[in-house]
């Protein structure tokens, strides 16, 4: 079928019945990421809150930090394609990126139902995008539909079909041509009535527009897919006690990523991207684990030998450091958004800045800027490329 006949009838559908939710794949394929790429988010606010970004810049720093990857958040609230033109020199060019995700269109459709003339004008200004791109960078370009809205009511519904046309009218856009798009919009939506069809459901939105730390790792797992077709894994560590041994050391050569747990049955993330399998055999009946003063669980010789993924253990230190990875990660990206474009500034930040809003401004930016060096400097601190070593005693369940 030819794409502008498969375009037309694809938005015919979705303006009589709905979006359609099949998860398409792409005409062009997505390149892996490689070794010291500079990657850059290019889009709106769902980029801006810097979630499914981190999600994916922790994978890599955690699981993968031998292709020091470098990962750069340009996402802008309320931006559109054409906005995003209008940015180009000063967030795109400037950093020399080698892959650009570009995902906007969520504030392009105006937020009604479908208008034939609003889709001409964003494809009109994404093909535009690309083109820029292209001339401007030697940046490999990947299109990211937008996601679905929450159809919670009459015109929330209504959009999803603008949006559903949107993400087919972008497909056929790269197709034409030859730049790899990701399907968003399908799997998203298929996600969010999976979550809500869950007992009790699982909550992907912070409102109807944008998704919250489990709708975010929703979009990171989809992405990683493409990005990261062979994902690390790590061999299962196996310890064979000893006849009375009460401990061992634990030496992990891979960290873990800090991930909202309550969706990873929707999104495997962490069966595919984020497990590491201890094996201990020799157990002589149910045990105790723990790793300093915190309790790891109780396991029975059967789970020990089978193997427990360790990184399920929220409690454990080194999930605990995985959550402080994470937090250092945004709060390096908040501070740099207070540097580079105070207007994108939250009210989550300038909740936590405080006083910094009353200061002048030369004063205010420079304790911003020390506030950013400071979480760069931690980050460095943490060095998850380097292994880790614990402590592990075993005791019987109540001592």
């Amino acid at each position: 079928m030819k794409p502008l006949l498969f375009f037309l009838l694809f938005t015919h559908a979705v303006c009589q019945d709905g979006p359609a939710t099949a998860s398409k794949t792409p005409a062009v394929p997505v390149p892996a990421l490689q070794a010291k790429q500079t990657v850059l988010f290019l889009g709106d606010s769902i980029t801006w809150q810097n979630l499914y970004t981190t999600y994916i810049e922790q994978y890599f720093l955690a699981r993968r930090p031998e292709k020091q990857i470098r990962f750069i958040n340009r996402g802008v609230r309320g931006d559109t394609a054409a906005e995003a033109i209008a940015r180009l020199d000063r967030d795109v060019i400037a950093d020399r990126p080698d892959v650009i995700l570009v995902m906007l269109g969520m504030n392009d459709g105006g937020y009604r139902g479908y208008n034939r003339g609003l889709l001409k004008f964003y494809l009109k200004n994404m093909e535009k995008l690309v083109g820029l791109l292209r001339k401007r960078t030697q940046a490999i370009v990947i299109l990211v539909t937008p996601t679905c809205v929450d159809p919670v009511d009459y015109n929330t519904r209504r959009y999803n079909k603008m949006l559903a046309a949107m993400a087919g009218g972008l497909a056929e856009l790269g197709e034409n041509l030859r730049v790899p798009v990701i399907d968003l919009f399908s799997f998203f939506s298929e996600k969010l009535q999976e979550a809500k069809d869950k007992s009790p459901p699982v909550r992907l939105m912070l409102d109807s527009v944008h998704p919250g730390p489990a709708g975010h790792l929703v979009i990171a797992h989809h992405l990683l897919t493409f990005l990261e077709p062979r994902p690390a894994t790590p061999k299962s560590i196996v310890v064979n006690l000893e006849p009375g041994q009460t401990g061992f050391k634990l030496t992990l050569t891979h960290r873990g990523v800090h991930l909202p747990r309550s969706v990873l049955s929707l999104a495997p993330f962490q069966e595919r991207f984020n497990r590491q399998l201890l094996i201990v055999k020799g157990v002589p009946g149910r045990v105790k684990l723990q790793a300093g003063n915190r309790e790891l669980g109780v396991f029975t010789p059967e789970q020990l030998s089978s193997g427990v993924d360790i990184f399920t253990l929220a409690d454990s230190p080194w999930m605990r450091e995985a959550e402080r990875h994470h937090r250092l990660l945004q709060d390096r990206w908040r501070w740099f958004y207070c540097l580079w474009d105070p207007n994108q500034v939250g009210p989550e930040v300038l909740r936590e800045i405080g006083p910094l809003g009353k200061k002048a401004p030369a004063l205010a930016r420079e304790e911003a800027r020390q506030a950013y060096e400071k979480a760069v400097r931690r980050l460095g601190e943490l060095k998850p490329s380097e292994p880790a070593t614990y402590e592990i005693k075993m005791a019987l369940p109540g001592e």
